[in-house]
């Protein structure tokens, strides 16, 4: 693992097990194995207005997501999702982006509307995510999270903090196993 990434694998650390996806393929084994309670991708976005955007993940583009790419079906209420890439809030040639599509299946999807420059996606879920563990209390919610998480970013000098937005429900809080 890269030092970024190892960097948010040691904050997930504070909610529990961890896996690591090299791809869309081990990206749904795990959703189907373990039905996380908390989804972060990383991946590129491709496409313009000649061709169908899509999120690549590990070599591997995909250019819809299905409740099985989210969570086991039928399984509610789904993860939060981190959705860290260039634009993963909208898209240029469809309807609803990435982050709309995955909101039908996730309480919350957190995305960006701009470019993301690649090596600062895993310093921005290490935060968001560090900021869910410091944060877990009964009232603790996504809302408190991103706005910490941007707050440290901005503080970092990092103006990827301002692209963050929650798709859905702010306020929804994270279960986190109790220390």
């Amino acid at each position: 693992l890269t030092a970024a990434l190892r960097e948010v694998v040691d904050a997930v650390t504070g909610f529990g097990e961890c896996e690591v996806a090299d791809d869309w393929a081990d990206w749904r084994e795990a959703v189907q194995r373990s039905a996380p309670g908390l989804l972060i991708a990383m991946p590129h976005q491709e496409g313009d207005s000649l061709t169908e955007p899509s999120l690549e993940l590990g070599g591997i583009a995909e250019t819809t997501l299905l409740e099985r790419d989210i969570r086991p079906p039928g399984t509610a209420p789904g993860p939060v999702v981190l959705l860290l890439g260039c634009d993963t809030s909208n898209a240029p040639n469809r309807l609803a982006s990435f982050a709309s599509d995955m909101r039908h299946y996730a309480p919350v999807v957190v995305a960006t509307i701009g470019r993301v420059v690649a090596a600062e996606a895993p310093h921005v879920a290490a935060k968001i995510v560090e900021r869910l563990v410091a944060e877990r209390t009964e009232r603790a919610d996504i809302a408190t999270a991103l706005i910490e998480a941007r707050r440290a970013l901005l503080a970092e000098g990092r103006l990827v903090g301002l692209q963050l937005i929650a798709h859905g429900d702010a306020r929804w809080s994270v279960p986190t196993p109790h220390r």
